[in-house]
């Protein structure tokens, strides 16, 4: 894999081949590069703005080069996706959305903190390469959900981000004929072909988490009524005192219900609050590329199968980490709620 310095108008500078370690980290909304590269190629480094992969669209804002003439004796870089550059546009004004398109939003959203404002005269917003945010029509579910909200006075990626939070939806960037276009990617379901496993000699250096913190044991059930007639009961579950409580609102159950059906059918409500939870699981492992290639069978977003001993199931791929040294390349994953990082448990397992 090349690596090319790119200057501030997209203009190769210079090539790169050989590097100590590349470090590409990415997750759902965010990207990290760290760079050991050449002393020798310091003056290129230090004109470049971007740097650029030969083998994808994406391309990474370089934040800070610093020399080393120590013990490391090379450049060592820091980049980020370009579309985290957003969080220095503000929107301005308040904006109402009402039943509006996920993505429309979004796209909405972008746009206003690139184009000029009045109140800025003669200001030009538009961050050097950017294009505007194509809205691609998409008919998948999460993007194409209707939500409202209003928003202002924000900083862009941090409203993007707080739009996106939960959702199976990559934001990010991508480098198209010399333009940096922000972009939405919503994950596809491929975890009937693409199941890791270590019998399959995927997975190495695995960590598997089920986190039960967020678990509730009771559910608090409110019926019909207001105030203190309201009708309150409670719905235990099976998995011990330890865990909390939960609110249900079921003020639409009781209509022509006796007593007695009235208390069955809110702890009814309540049971399939409780049994409707969600535990949060995550896998980190290191992924060989024997069988499945990341960026051509699954990337970031998609859902995945894996099996270890006794657990099999299915979740989001939600960070890759891409390593390239001198010794070869490899990539460590996190399937599900990145807990802790990628970084953290391959650090700490090696």
């Amino acid at each position: 894999m090349n690596l090319y310095l790119l200057d501030e108008r997209g203009r190769r500078i210079g090539a790169i081949s050989e590097f100590d370690t590349l470090v590409w980290r990415s997750n759902m909304t965010s990207m990290r590069v760290d760079a050991m590269l050449p002393l020798s190629r310091a003056e290129d480094v230090f004109a470049a703005r971007y740097l650029q992969r030969d083998d994808c669209d994406t391309i990474a804002f370089i934040t800070s080069r610093v020399l080393d003439y120590g013990e490391q004796h090379a450049v060592l870089v820091e980049a980020c996706d370009p579309v985290q550059l957003l969080a220095r546009r503000v929107l301005w004004g308040v904006k109402y959305f009402s039943q509006v398109r996920r993505e429309k939003l979004i796209v909405d959203v972008v746009n206003a903190c690139l184009m000029p404002v009045a109140q800025l005269p003669g200001q030009d917003r538009m961050i050097e390469l950017f294009s505007l945010m194509n809205d691609s029509d998409s008919e998948s579910v999460h993007i194409s959900e209707l939500v409202s909200d209003q928003l202002s006075w924000e900083q862009c990626y941090d409203c993007v981000a707080r739009l996106l939070e939960d959702m199976p939806i990559r934001f990010y960037s991508r480098y198209v004929d010399g333009h940096i276009v922000p972009s939405l990617y919503e994950g596809v379901d491929r975890s009937n072909a693409v199941v890791f496993s270590p019998n399959y000699g995927d997975l190495s250096k695995v960590v598997y988490t089920q986190a039960d913190d967020e678990l509730c044991n009771y559910a608090v059930v409110g019926g019909p009524g207001e105030g203190s007639k309201r009708t309150v009961v409670v719905a235990k579950g099976s998995l011990g005192e330890g865990y909390g409580e939960m609110w249900v609102d079921a003020g639409n159950v009781g209509e022509g219900l006796t007593g007695s059906q009235l208390t069955a059918a809110l702890k009814s409500r309540g049971e399939q609050a409780l049994a409707g939870q969600e535990r949060s699981l995550s896998l980190t492992g290191r992924i060989e590329q024997s069988r499945f290639q990341f960026g051509s069978d699954y990337t970031l977003g998609d859902r995945v199968g894996y099996e270890l001993d006794g657990v099999s199931a299915t979740d989001i791929v939600t960070e890759v980490e891409e390593v390239f040294s001198g010794k070869g390349s490899f990539i460590n994953i996190s399937v599900g709620k990145s807990y802790p990082t990628v970084g953290e448990l391959i650090k700490k397992n090696t």
